[in-house]
């Protein structure tokens, strides 16, 4: 699976140190709690130890913060320090003073400088990313269709177009999308196939549900989902994915500010998305940042402006992607993408998604 890495590309949005400070403290506390309820994974496992062993890399970045208004290369050993005991905020401690400061104020030579100004900014736009695809790469698959489940073949091929996203609340799991990725293409929803990325394992799903034009809460957008349970029962013992847990990581879009930073996932329509030879499709997810437009054009539709440094995708295949937005310096689900043209993408607030699951069992009648 190819990672697009774009939401990186120059000019990235700088941000204070003491931004990743707050989200370093607050990914150990979300661990924590994770912990708490016997609910972390082998890798969180890994990265709430890494936190737990930053203690002395905490005390070496605090003597670096008291440090680099009068003492900038004192300051600069002190966060290298830090960052080398896993106190991971340290970096961009790091790179503000690289970014601030002259060889000379940091005891280096002009070669040392250039030196160091490649070496930790590299290191912190790897952070970055990192941060990204671990907070929001989880649960975002492409929505394939296949007549046969199974291995693709001439006569049997496995094509798509689309995203979804793979959320858990309490001990139900889902797969979203929206309603118009089936519609659009006149999908048969029974040929719907969910691929795990790694082994490439079908996961059971129940029929889909969706609003009947009718129901009162249809609405022109915020009718357009479209939601499988998959049937954890019948799951083979050996699959392993991550889904989207809502609890405590869902807001309204209506919670959200003019301005404020958004970032979408899903799986554009690419050229090399296609694998001819093999029948089958080729996984390029690309996570999208903007910000919140000041206002809304549609009723109900909010927008959001992309970044203009990211390239124009077709956004076709965004559509039924997740769109998430921090509070507290922790992303939460608020939208669901629902249509875009070059630099504006269109979402519906998470709410309508939340509705329909509320309704589940109550026995609304498949799509």
């Amino acid at each position: 699976m190819t990672l697009t890495k774009s939401v990186l590309s120059d000019p990235y949005e700088y941000e204070p140190p003491e931004v990743w400070v707050r989200r370093f403290k607050s990914t150990n506390e979300a661990l924590k709690e994770a912990a708490a309820s016997g609910r972390l994974s082998p890798r969180g496992n890994k990265l709430l130890k890494a936190g737990t062993d930053s203690d002395r890399g905490e005390i070496a970045f605090i003597e670096g913060r008291a440090k680099k208004q009068d003492s900038p290369h004192i300051a600069f050993r002190d966060f290298t320090r830090a960052f080398m005991a896993y106190y991971l905020p340290a970096i961009f401690e790091i790179e503000n003073l690289l970014r601030t400061r002259s060889a000379a104020e940091l005891g280096m030579s002009p070669e040392q400088f250039v030196e160091c100004d490649e070496q930790w900014t590299n290191i912190a736009e790897k952070l970055r990313w990192q941060e990204l695809e671990i907070g929001l790469l989880t649960g975002t698959r492409p929505i394939m269709w296949q007549s046969v489940a199974g291995a693709p073949s001439a006569s049997n091929v496995r094509w798509g177009g689309g995203s979804l996203f793979m959320m858990q609340r309490g001990n139900q799991q889902f797969a979203v999308t929206a309603r118009h990725v089936a519609t659009n293409v006149g999908a048969n929803t029974e040929h719907f196939r969910l691929l795990l990325p790694d082994t490439r394992q079908i996961l059971p799903v129940l029929p889909p549900i969706a609003l009947e034009a009718q129901d009162p809460d249809y609405g022109e957008h915020q009718g357009d989902v479209l939601i499988w349970q998959i049937n954890v029962e019948d799951v083979n013992e050996t699959a392993e994915w991550w889904a989207w847990r809502l609890e405590g990581q869902v807001k309204p879009a209506s919670d959200l500010t003019p301005g404020q930073k958004l970032y979408c996932v899903g799986f554009p329509e690419f050229e090399e998305n296609f694998d001819a030879e093999n029948f089958d499709l080729v996984e390029n997810p690309f996570i999208m940042s903007g910000v919140l437009n000041e206002s809304q054009f549609v009723d109900g539709l909010f927008t959001m402006n992309i970044d203009e440094h990211l390239p124009e995708v077709d956004l076709n295949g965004m559509s039924g992607g997740p769109v998430f937005a921090r509070f507290d310096e922790r992303f939460h689900y608020v939208g669901l993408a629902i249509r875009g043209v070059g630099k504006r993408l269109n979402f519906i607030s998470s709410e309508h998604v939340l509705k329909l699951l509320n309704r589940v069992e109550n026995g609304i009648v498949a799509f």
